[in-house]
């Protein structure tokens, strides 16, 4: 298997909404030209030749929030890679890709995760720009009562990346963390830098 990370394309738009659906993650803004992959791919031989297969492992975005802000969103992984490195991989090149001040949102058991990566929590929504105030409002509301029902009561957090503080892994640490995440002895690495429109 080879694990390749590259921009999405539009073929990848059905299976990024699954995903975000299947995470029970917002479904909003979900526009396959924002997002970066993981992606698995494998050759099969059989009776008729060689197939491909193709499987998303991990996916994110850096949604617009209007100027040069953007939130870091809809980051899933496909529950067999959790924790191998697929989710950090993803944070730190979009993180590199952002060009402007770059915020998230989850819920406040995945706040200690986004802390490693220099991420701070944000205490007074006004400082969030509108798009994002008015969703962490809702957001502030709703995620309670959903994670009570599940069992597990949680509350949603905003949080920003301030640049100043934190450094991002270079391409050859993001390319050994595919070459790690690699469960089928050493993987063609393919870390296309294409350049989202």
């Amino acid at each position: 298997m080879n694990l390749v990370m590259r921009a999405a394309t539009v073929e990848d738009q059905d299976a990024i909404r699954k995903m975000v659906y299947a995470a029970r993650l917002n479904p909003m803004g979900l526009a396959w030209s924002n997002f970066i992959v993981v992606e698995a791919i494998s050759v099969a031989e059989g009776s008729l030749g060689h197939a491909i297969n193709r499987r998303l492992l991990g996916i994110g975005q850096l949604r617009p929030l209007g100027g040069e802000s953007r939130e870091l969103a809809s980051l899933v992984v496909d529950p067999a890679y959790q924790g191998k490195g697929v989710g950090a991989l993803l944070v730190h090149t979009l993180m590199r890709r952002a060009t402007g001040p770059l915020y998230l949102t989850c819920t406040s058991n995945l706040i200690n995760y986004y802390r490693r990566f220099g991420f701070v929590e944000v205490t007074n929504p006004s400082v969030l720009p509108r798009s994002l105030a008015r969703l962490f409002r809702v957001g502030r509301v709703i995620a309670p009562l959903i994670t009570r029902l599940e069992g597990k009561p949680k509350h949603l957090a905003a949080m920003v990346w301030p640049r100043t503080l934190s450094a991002v892994t270079s391409a050859a640490t993001s390319a050994a963390t595919l070459t790690a995440i690699s469960t089928a002895g050493p993987a063609v690495i393919s870390t296309a830098t294409q350049s989202n429109p």
